[in-house]
């Protein structure tokens, strides 16, 4: 009896898709600016991986500021717009997190631009009051979807890089 291929197994498995977490870092503590961020890890996880700005950094406690940062790992300002950077070139989407975002955030501002200008998707999660400064035509327009609620955010984000 000759030998047949009854299934063929791909030797390589698709690459995981990976969504830049943005959002406002500056002036905020490591757990404000970083816990939306583990939630939204450990949500996408292991379907979609995540860029967190915030890896591998030694951060310390307290408000995160360009003060507070001077001399730590990771964090000069070659170091954050270069790695962020690649980042966004190397993601497929962004996941733009700006709700109770207090000031306006350059980098965040910027991040968004660039995203937006390299044609990814733009999951952008706000509050919609008028008291947030970051609920602007620019954003609205910007932003592939808009969402009030992170965990349909992801769930959405999901949905889309589904491959089953």
């Amino acid at each position: 009896m000759p030998w047949q291929v009854t299934e063929l197994t791909p030797l390589v498995s698709e690459p995981m898709q990976l969504v830049y977490l943005s959002g406002r870092i500056d002036g905020l503590t490591l757990d404000v600016c970083g816990g939306w961020r583990k939630t939204a890890k450990n949500l996408l996880y292991p379907d979609v991986g995540v860029l967190n700005p915030l890896r591998g950094k030694e951060l310390p406690p307290g408000p995160l500021n360009n003060g507070a940062i001077v001399g730590k790992f990771g964090c000069s300002d070659k170091e954050i717009v270069t790695r962020d950077i690649l980042d966004i070139k190397r993601c497929d989407a962004m996941l733009l997190y700006l709700v109770d975002a207090g000031n306006l955030s350059v980098g965040t501002l910027v991040e968004l631009g660039y995203a937006a200008a390299l044609h990814k998707p733009i999951f952008t999660v706000i509050d919609d009051s008028v008291r947030n400064p970051f609920n602007n035509r620019w954003i609205r327009e910007l932003s592939t979807m808009r969402f009030s609620d992170l965990n349909l955010a992801i769930k959405t984000i999901k949905f889309t890089f589904s491959t089953g």
